[in-house]
């Protein structure tokens, strides 16, 4: 049975570093011990909320069965304004220091709060702005304790603070031993390299054992969030070196630059013309100390341009260029460290050198201590380190992956170098131990190929010492239509083809933006550069889902500058703000999307009437005075000239915001249905899946009451975990609100939670999904909102996840029953064109033993068969088949 692999390997230790002494707690009756009077609520604290929203705070019983605790009450609850929330706070105590680290722990638990959520947060009254805390917890019947980190973002007078607790629902929670100190913390970049004892801190300094722990960065690509350079550009070179008998060989020509795409704002479409090969992993530096990066360097031209580079976390990058030779010399670049960890890259500039192509060869790279550079010696004198073997066929037979062991031998006599890989799966349980001991010839390497026999499909983490992979073993995608997409198609080719083969086929695309295809009144339609982004994803054998983003071109725009400046909060939106206005010329409105649809028709299926309309400032901003019935109004002007064009068309339409939202109610209540084919909405959950299932069915009923049940897309979700966080607390400073929201405290518990919520989705009118966002974050940088990957492909627990249900719930699936199999345990059954799947978990989260039904296989999360007649059902969800 054919299967598919991917394996990056690079270099961790991980370490998190607090300082701090006894200090006073900044909030004030942190305990609830302190009350005004019997049947009061506790001193300093007190609820908040609109007068609809029935709520009542008191005293209870403290969380060890002595002294007290906070119990606020919800009894009564309606949505529909910012205030609609039952909400205990603190005003007037808590201060803060910009730029100060705080630790914020506390004790709660709660009972019938709608999925458990509880949000938390710092607000500075004044303006209402957040200051460095927003986030949220998941309660349960049992008290826990929670500890958040934060860096606050203002200063903050107590005056002018609240520090509050709430959530959206009826139900009660508790609240204790609440304590807020400050901390000397330090930020924790991820992963650290040893440097303790050793002169050069880079592994594979010398290329020997192959490219390990090497891969690329380009300064010249100024994407920011979207990314950079994604995979090591360069090879091994056996014809020349400096050091040892190898070299990196790097090669640029105009042709075939490697190019970055990326489809917002302004569309991306940039070549790397300054290329570096950079080492996986930050090195430990003393702040205002002197370090030295070296390198031997050639070209295959003279005056090429060389670069040596250096990047120092939350500091400006520093570089030295040098004039190269065809001979092999070294270059040196000494540099003060202005924080506490720094990595390297060395390579060349082909802009600078004012040439078409040029070919440079890297070797004997060091960084070290100190204003001079020392004779090169590598990080240590035996070096072992594994690589991915290359194999261009696919893997025959039970699941297995070759892997590389290289070792290094820089002494003057033979070594023997022996190391244990270790493999763990998705549930971080030890499959694997393999001893592989090779012979090292005097100053020369060896390299062993060992096949690790996993047997199973799914996730797997090898451990060789400090060097870790992460690889997965899946199944490939068949069809070329399938329940899983990405908002935003990852900027490298590369990658594309790794998420199809995970079922992962849909991506939707920003660049069909009418300033981009007609930026002047009367001007032709031009469609070059959302061709080059939506051609790119089509000959991948994706599909794509063309969004037409805003409702106005600059040039028909309703806005005027006093609007404009009244709700922009940066020059960004600004620029964007106009483009959400209405248009002036609803006529060139509907000529803009018939024109584009008449463009696309033989290619796409697929497009959607704006994103976030109403309620963000994306399309239509309520601020701005806009209503519903603009939003219907054009959306049916885009309906009509999608299907005129091409009648068989998919059009996605609604208010990208989650089914119990104010404004999709109204949506469907205004009769919007009519003119799409698809609901849209949004989500950036906190909380058990449950819980959305919920108002999602109460909003299914309600469409097929009206005689208008159409299918559910979700164009965005946020769902995210990384059991290897470039940086630490990873919480304070992952993406923005919406994300640091959906973020899990595990890779594992990020796909046990999106395949559960998936199931309910599908289960309640939904059929697609696209996760936020098909980003690629720098070497060593953050990457989390990529989802699925991290740096060159290596795959995150939630690919083996996605792409087991997706072969497992094909596109034609279709919802039949929801099975009780005991009390809280269910199943939710599907048909599809080769019998029956579902999908079962214990609701309440406990161990239950039952009998497997007559005919029925049960599968683990992995999809691979478990074996016996009982099926052991826990709150992680496993599949069951009838053929």
């Amino acid at each position: 049975m054919a299967g598919t692999v991917w394996l990056v390997a690079s270099l961790t230790l991980v370490l998190f570093c607090t300082t701090g002494f006894a200090q006073a707690n900044l909030v004030g009756n942190g305990d609830f011990e302190r009350t005004a009077g019997a049947n009061q609520p506790p001193d300093r604290w007190a609820s908040s909320g609109a007068a609809h929203v029935k709520q009542q705070l008191t005293r209870d019983v403290g969380r060890e069965g002595k002294g007290f605790s906070a119990k606020l009450t919800c009894t009564e609850f309606g949505n529909g304004t910012p205030s609609s929330h039952a909400m205990i706070c603190q005003a007037g105590v808590v201060s803060l220091q910009r730029g100060k680290w705080y630790r914020l722990t506390f004790w709660a638990k709660g009972e019938g709060v709608k999925g458990g959520v509880v949000q938390v947060a710092i607000s500075n009254t004044k303006n209402w702005s957040n200051t460095g805390l927003s986030d949220g917890v998941t309660v349960r019947p049992a008290w826990q304790r929670f500890e958040l980190l934060f860096q606050a973002s203002q200063e903050l007078a107590a005056a002018d603070s609240r520090l509050q607790f709430w959530f959206n629902s009826t139900g009660a929670f508790w609240l204790d031993d609440v304590e807020l100190l400050a901390t000397d913390m330090k930020a924790q970049q991820q992963p650290q390299l040893a440097t303790d004892g050793r002169v050069n801190f880079l592994p594979n300094s010398s290329f020997e054992c192959a490219t390990a722990g090497w891969g690329s960065y380009s300064p010249d690509l100024r994407a920011g969030w979207q990314g950079n350079l994604y995979q090591l550009v360069g090879d091994l070179d056996a014809t020349t070196a400096a050091h040892g008998k190898h070299s990196l060989r790097i090669r640029l020509s105009a042709d075939a630059l490697p190019t970055f795409f990326f489809d917002y704002f302004d569309p991306v479409r940039q070549p790397a013309r300054c290329v570096l090969a950079a080492h996986h992993g930050w090195a430990p530096v003393q702040r205002g100390k002197p370090y030295t990066l070296s390198a031997f360097l050639k070209a295959d031209k003279p005056n090429v341009t060389g670069v040596l580079f250096i990047r120092q976390a939350q500091a400006r990058p520093q570089r030295k260029d040098v004039p190269l030779t065809t001979d092999w010399q070294r270059y040196v670049f000494t540099f003060t460290a202005e924080t506490e960890f720094a990595w390297a890259a060395v390579g060349l500039d082909l802009a600078a050198s004012k040439l078409d192509a040029a070919t440079v060869w890297v070797d004997a790279v060091q960084l070290e201590a100190g204003a001079q550079a020392t004779p090169y010696q590598p990080c240590q004198p035996v070096e072992v380190l594994a690589t991915p073997s290359e194999t261009d066929k696919p893997l025959e037979g039970p699941p297995h992956i070759p892997l590389d062991v290289h070792a290094f031998n820089n002494a003057p006599v033979a070594q023997t170098a022996n190391t244990t890989l270790v493999v763990s799966d998705f549930w971080d349980a030890e499959v694997v131990r393999q001893t592989v001991s090779l012979s090292v010839p005097p100053q020369g390497r060896a390299t062993k190929t060992v096949d690790l026999p996993f047997g199973k499909y799914g996730f797997y983490r090898v451990q060789m010492g400090q060097q870790h992979s992460r690889c997965a073993v899946i199944k490939p995608h068949s069809g070329n239509d399938s329940r899983f997409g990405m908002n935003h198609a990852y900027p490298w080719d590369f990658m594309l083809p790794l998420a199809h083969q995970a079922g992962i086929l849909w991506w939707r695309d920003w660049t069909v933006q009418w300033r981009t295809v007609q930026p002047e009144r009367g001007a032709a339609f031009d469609f070059r550069e959302p061709d080059a982004q939506i051609d790119r994803v089509l000959k991948q054998s994706g599909q794509v889902l063309a969004l037409f983003p805003f409702p106005s071109s600059a040039w028909t725009s309703t806005a005027t500058p006093a609007a404009v400046d009244k709700i922009a909060r940066n020059e960004y939106e600004k620029r964007r703000l106009p483009l959400a206005f209405k248009p002036n010329d609803e006529p060139a409105f509907a000529r803009y999307v018939a024109e584009s649809v008449r463009h696309y028709r033989k290619r796409l299926r697929a497009y959607q009437v704006f994103n976030e309309s109403l309620y963000t400032s994306y399309a239509l901003p309520a601020s701005a005075g806009h209503t519903m019935d603009d939003y219907v109004r054009l959306c049916r002007l885009a309906y009509t000239a999608i299907k005129a064009e091409q009648p068989d068309a998919l059009v996605v339409g609604g208010m990208g915001i989650w089914a119990d939202n104010k404004w999709t109610r109204d949506f469907v209540e205004a009769g919007g249905l009519k003119f799409c084919d698809v609901l849209d909405l949004h989500v950036y959950p906190k909380g058990q899946p449950e819980f959305y299932a919920d108002s999602l069915a109460q909003l299914w009923k309600r469409m097929k009451e009206r005689g208008e049940a159409k299918p559910i897309w979700v164009t965005e979700l946020g769902c995210y975990g990384d059991d290897d966080p470039a940086i630490t607390p990873l919480s304070a400073f992952f993406g923005d609100a919406a994300m640091r929201r959906s973020l899990h405290p595990s890779e594992r518990e990020a796909t046990e939670w999106l395949v559960k919520f998936a199931a309910l989705f599908f289960v309640n009118g939904g059929e697609k999904i696209f996760l936020h966002a098909g980003t690629c974050g720098e070497i060593n940088g953050q990457d989390v909102g990529g989802v699925f990957f991290e740096y060159g492909g290596a795959p995150r627990k939630m690919l083996a996840g996605v792409a087991a249900m997706a072969t497992l719930l094909p596109a034609d699936a279709k919802f039949d029953r929801t099975e009780q199999f005991a009390e809280k345990v269910v199943a939710h059954w599907f048909r599809t064109p080769t019998g029956q799947v579902a999908v079962a978990w214990s609701t309440d989260g406990e161990t239950r033993r039952l009998p497997l039904p007559a005919s029925t296989q049960a599968l683990d999360l992995m999809g691979n068969a478990l074996t016996g007649q009982a099926m052991t059902v826990t709150h992680a969800p496993i599949y069951l088949i009838r053929k």
